[in-house]
């Protein structure tokens, strides 16, 4: 292991264990298990290959492309961008984080430039030159333009430790979780609820059973994967004291992955006391998703 590994590897470490308690990485973006469809190309091509994803240059523009994400996931510098490159083709390979603040592009940070680096990789956000302010970021990487050049991407994964006992709610979604529908069909599968739409729909969803005691911050995330040929989005359900519904509000919109948003940023309605979570499902060609796992983090 060269020096500058052992550098990573031990950053790493520092940032996942507190007081000798190790964290469970929670994953608020797993490239393979998202599939290619998530991703935007730019002259350059990606494509699914035994549960790999190989980034290839065009072959018809004498330019560096890229692919990148439309989903945005919420910035914390405790998260880990963790990278495991198979294979090098040709040429060199750009990785960046790309930063956001509301709507308004902030810009980007270079992750790793003209690299040609591959095995595991993981590189901490609170090393990563992100822009001041930056509320939510995405990813976007780059080959360079190579005849028979690109890269096999064996993962990308955007992660957060989970410390123990920093979870205020966790809740696997599983034939125990009984859901309630509107315009959507629900059914159990071996990676969690899967949510499709009921016949003629474009949109529906389902609420998630658990009222939840609304905290004064922390961080929704809503594992889901399996995102086909739609989109999903998280809705806060509001109850006063009293469990009288009192509004409801979108917490993250329109993700093809896993959904994540800070609460504090959120705009509750007036008297909110306790909430549950609503998941939209949308889409106009058979639309579908996985839900597994719901949690509140401090």
């Amino acid at each position: 292991m060269t020096i500058s590994a052992m550098i990573r590897t031990a950053a790493v470490a520092l940032l996942i264990c507190t007081n000798g308690v190790f964290a469970e990485d929670i994953s608020l973006f797993d490239a393979v298990n998202a599939g290619p469809d998530v991703w935007t190309w730019a002259d350059a091509r990606l494509v699914s290959k035994e549960g790999k994803l190989v980034i290839t240059p065009s072959s018809d523009k004498n330019v560096p492309g890229n692919v990148y994400l439309e989903d945005r996931f919420l910035y914390s510098p405790k998260g880990i961008l963790n990278l495991q490159v198979d294979r090098l083709m040709g040429g060199t390979y750009t990785v960046q984080v790309l930063a956001f603040k509301g709507t308004t592009f902030l810009g980007s940070a270079d992750v790793l430039k003209e690299s040609v680096k591959t095995g595991p990789l993981s590189f901490p956000l609170s090393g990563v030159p992100i822009p001041p302010g930056t509320e939510t970021i995405s990813f976007k990487i780059w080959v360079s333009k190579t005849a028979g050049g690109g890269l096999v991407l064996g993962s990308l994964r955007y992660d957060l430790p989970l410390v123990a006992g920093s979870a205020l709610y966790d809740k696997t979604i599983d034939t125990a979780t009984t859901v309630t529908t509107d315009r959507a069909v629900w059914t159990m599968t071996d990676k969690g609820g899967m949510i499709t739409l009921a016949q003629g729909q474009q949109s529906g969803c389902v609420l998630l059973p658990d009222r939840i005691q609304k905290p004064d911050a922390g961080v929704l995330v809503l594992q889901a994967g399996d995102v086909k040929n739609g989109s999903l989005t998280a809705q806060i359900v509001a109850f006063d004291a009293s469990s009288n519904y009192v509004g409801s509000v979108d917490a993250a919109k329109k993700m093809t992955a896993t959904l994540s948003a800070r609460l504090e940023n959120i705009e509750w309605p007036a008297g909110t006391a306790e909430f549950q979570v609503k998941v939209w499902l949308g889409g106009t060609q058979n639309p579908s998703a996985v839900l597994k796992r719901l949690l509140i983090v401090k």
